[in-house]
C-alpha cells in the first residue's frame, strides 16, 4: 500500500532573531508532516517554538528582525517559505488559514464582523457581487453557530463575548474552505465550557478532508482533538507519535512531565506535579540536551552524554520519534518511582 504524500512537509526549519549585532536561533531544524484529513497537535511550554513555527509558515514573522536560516515547507508541492510575498498572499487565507489566539487584536475594531469576513472572501474571489458576498458570509456565520447570523453580520467585535469573537475568527478562517487550518492557542482565556464549544465548532467547520494544525499547551485538549502529537522544547521537536501511543507510553522525560502535571479529578485536593525549573532562554541554552537541567532521569543517572551531545530524533516504539539519550531507561525509572 502506497503511503500518501503529506499535504504539508516541513524539513529542517531553522529560524533566527536579531539581537543587537548577532542572531539568536529560535528554531533548530524542526521537521514534521501533516496529512490530509488529520489533526496534529503541537505542544510545549511557552517559549518552546510552537508559535514561531506556524508564524514562519504563514510568513508573519517581522522581516527586519528575523530570518530563515535553513529549511523548507512544501505545501501541495510548493515550498511556501520561498514564494514571493504576492504568491504567498494568494495561498494564505485561501488554501492555508489561521485562527489566532487573541481575536480582539486580530479583528479590526472599526469594521463590523460581517464586513471583515466578506473582505476575506472577496480577496480570493474578486468577481463576486455584494449580494453573493453577503450570502456566503451569512452561511459561514451560521456554520460556526453564531446566533442570529444576520444580526452578527452587522455587529462590531467589541460587542461580542470572547467565545463569540473566537467563532467569528473561525468563520473568517474557514470562509474560503482552506485545505489546512492552523489554530494557534484557539481557546486561550476562554472558560472551560466555551473552550469545548469552540473546539467542537473548529472540528465541524473545517470541513471533510481538510487538515488542522493545533498549537496548544493544553494536553487535555490534545487528547480529545488530535490524531498525532508533536512535542517541542527549546526550539526543537523532541517527540512525535500518534496521540494514543504518546499518551499511553511517552518516551521523553519532558513529555512524561507534561502529562504528569495535568490536574486529575481522581486526585482532587492533592498537590500538582510540576516540572522543576523553567524553560531555557534561547540566548543561553544549556549544552547537550536542552532539557537536562530539569530532567529527573538525568538527575538520577548523571550520564555526561546528556550535557555534551544534542540527542538525535530517532524512531521510538511504535510509529513515532524521540530525541533522548536515556529513553531506554524510562521504563525502569518509572518502576523504581512507583515502588518507592
Amino acid at each position: 500500500m502506497t503511503t500518501p504524500a503529506p499535504l504539508l512537509s516541513v524539513r529542517d526549519l531553522t529560524v533566527e532573531f536579531r539581537r543587537d549585532r548577532s542572531w539568536l536561533r529560535a528554531l533548530h531544524g524542526v521537521s514534521f508532516d501533516v496529512f490530509e484529513g488529520e489533526t496534529v497537535g503541537v505542544v510545549g511550554e511557552s517559549g518552546s517554538g510552537k508559535s514561531v513555527t506556524v508564524q514562519s509558515l504563514m510568513g508573519l514573522l517581522p522581516a527586519r528582525s528575523s530570518r530563515l536560516a535553513a529549511g523548507s515547507a512544501v505545501f501541495a508541492g510548493r515550498d511556501i517559505l520561498r514564494l514571493p510575498r504576492r504568491e504567498l498572499r494568494r495561498i494564505r487565507g485561501k488554501d492555508i488559514a489561521m485562527v489566532f489566539q487573541d481575536p480582539m487584536s486580530s479583528l479590526n475594531p472599526v469594521f463590523t464582523v460581517g464586513y471583515q469576513i466578506a473582505e476575506a472572501i472577496r480577496e480570493h474571489n474578486p468577481g463576486l457581487s455584494r449580494e453573493t458576498l453577503r450570502e456566503r458570509t451569512l452561511a459561514v456565520l451560521s456554520r460556526v453557530e453564531l446566533p442570529h447570523p444576520a444580526q452578527a453580520f452587522s455587529t462590531f467585535p467589541f460587542q461580542f463575548s470572547g467565545g463569540m469573537r473566537q467563532r467569528a475568527m473561525i468563520a473568517m478562517a474557514i470562509a474560503n474552505a482552506p485545505r489546512l487550518l492552523i489554530a494557534d492557542e484557539p481557546t486561550t482565556a476562554l472558560d472551560v465550557t466555551i473552550q469545548a464549544q469552540v473546539m467542537q465548532v473548529l472540528q465541524q467547520a473545517r470541513g471533510t478532508g481538510s487538515a488542522m494544525l493545533l498549537i496548544t499547551h493544553d494536553m487535555g485538549l490534545v487528547a480529545e482533538a488530535t490524531d498525532r502529537v508533536i512535542v517541542m522544547y527549546a526550539g526543537r521537536v523532541i517527540e512525535t507519535g500518534t496521540t494514543a501511543e504518546v499518551f499511553a507510553a511517552p518516551r521523553h522525560p519532558y513529555t512524561r512531565g507534561l502529562l504528569a502535571s495535568r490536574p486529575k479529578l481522581a486526585a482532587a485536593g492533592g498537590r500538582l506535579t510540576p516540572i522543576p525549573g523553567s524553560p531555557p532562554n534561547i540566548a543561553s541554552l544549556p549544552g547537550g540536551c536542552a532539557f537536562h537541567p530539569r530532567c529527573a532521569l538525568h538527575e538520577r543517572h548523571r550520564d555526561p552524554i546528556c550535557v555534551d551531545t544534542v540527542p538525535a530524533l530517532l524512531p521510538r516504539e511504535g510509529a513515532g520519534l524521540v530525541a533522548c539519550h536515556l529513553t531506554h531507561l524510562l521504563g525502569s525509572a518509572q518502576r523504581e518511582m512507583e515502588t518507592t
